[in-house]
């Protein structure tokens, strides 16, 4: 039983060792490292190390994310070690563990078996963690783990094309980070004349220009840009194809949100293909809750806005759910209920983390 509640409680310190690895190697070899975040979910704490933001989210044992910036043309032996690197500290985390555990079974005293009890299960963890995170697959959310990132940095069919458009992507992220959503949406655009139809691209036009014009103009600039791409099929990042669940889902939900110019028709078409690639995304299901609150079964659109708001990270998502939430409930009678969602939308906004300029 000990061991068990050791494996639980304990994640969100496997999963900052995790990370801490990636981010330490990262800077030892040169690269910007922009955020480290631990666990998924709303935010329950922030701040920055000189150019690096940390945050804690709710739900720490889910996992995390590290963000660096990789130069152009970098080494790819560069890269496979800081993917390799979260690895590397749960394993030095493990072998701590057992040191520890081995003189710990060498006392007398009555507290010995618990302590060596939480230190087997530690090594334990810290080892599954290593595993999991080197296997070449493919995590929930659609993108690659660790072991799959450093297993495509050496196929051979990997072209120098990528290079370049990773690195755009890490410049927009970059300018999304610092709150310039206006001059993340124009740097993806420009893109768009070397790689159209690529969903990654197109998605980050949608989401950068909503936040930056609002959802009508996102859609406008979509369908400006679809009018003048070239047919074929979309072209994505090998790895990423989850990339195309996340342009569907920007697409219904800017469409959504579109106001007199929605087409519930679109959104439902392109939240088909998001719950094929994506089926357990929290803003994908929200999207389905927010549909059905548009079509008049705010009962049945409830419950998924209301669960994907516990589970998003996002601020400005969380309030649009939020609103979402409020305007079902006050389609069912419930006025009360549906003020109290409206202050809530206003409180995650007003508690939204800064992020200052690059």
């Amino acid at each position: 039983m000990t061991a068990w509640l050791t494996l639980v409680l304990c994640r969100p310190l496997l999963v900052l060792a995790h990370e801490v690895g990636h981010a330490l190697a990262a800077r030892a070899l040169g690269f910007p490292v922009l955020e480290v975040i631990v666990g998924r979910g709303p935010e329950l704490a922030a701040g920055r190390s000189g150019r690096t933001r940390w945050a804690l989210r709710r739900y720490g044992f889910l996992g995390g994310f590290t963000l660096f910036v990789p130069p152009h043309g970098a080494p790819r032996w560069r890269l496979a070690v800081i993917y390799a690197a979260g690895a590397m500290a749960n394993l030095v985390a493990a072998t701590a563990a057992a040191a520890l555990g081995t003189l710990v079974a060498d006392m007398d005293a009555p507290a010995a078996v618990l302590l060596a009890s939480i230190l087997a299960a530690l090594v334990v963890a810290n080892l599954l963690m290593a595993f999991n995170a080197l296997w070449p697959q493919v995590g929930v959310d659609g993108q690659p783990l660790d072991g799959a990132q450093i297993r495509d940095l050496f196929r051979s069919s990997r072209s120098t094309v990528l290079d370049d458009r990773l690195n755009m992507l890490m410049a927009a992220q970059r300018l999304q980070l610092a709150g310039r959503f206006g001059e993340a949406a124009a740097l993806t655009i420009e893109q768009l004349d070397r790689w159209p139809n690529d969903p990654c691209l197109l998605g980050m036009v949608i989401h950068h220009t909503s936040r930056a014009e609002g959802d009508r103009a996102a859609m406008a600039r979509y369908r400006a840009v679809v009018a003048q791409a070239p047919s074929g099929p979309p072209r994505f990042f090998q790895g990423h194809e989850g990339a195309v669940g996340w342009l569907a889902a920007n697409i219904a939900w800017s469409s959504l949100k579109a106001g007199e110019d929605a087409d519930l028709d679109l959104v439902d078409g392109e939240l088909q293909v998001a719950l094929q690639h994506l089926p357990d995304a929290p803003e994908v299901k929200a999207t389905l809750g927010a549909l059905f609150v548009a079509r008049g079964a705010p009962v049945a659109g409830e419950p998924l806005l209301v669960d994907a708001l516990r589970k998003t990270e996002d601020p400005v998502d969380r309030a649009d759910f939020a609103r979402y939430v409020a305007r079902a409930r006050r389609a069912a009678g419930e006025e009360d209920r549906a003020l109290e969602a409206e202050r809530l939308a206003r409180h995650i906004l007003a508690r939204s983390f800064p992020l200052p300029a690059y």
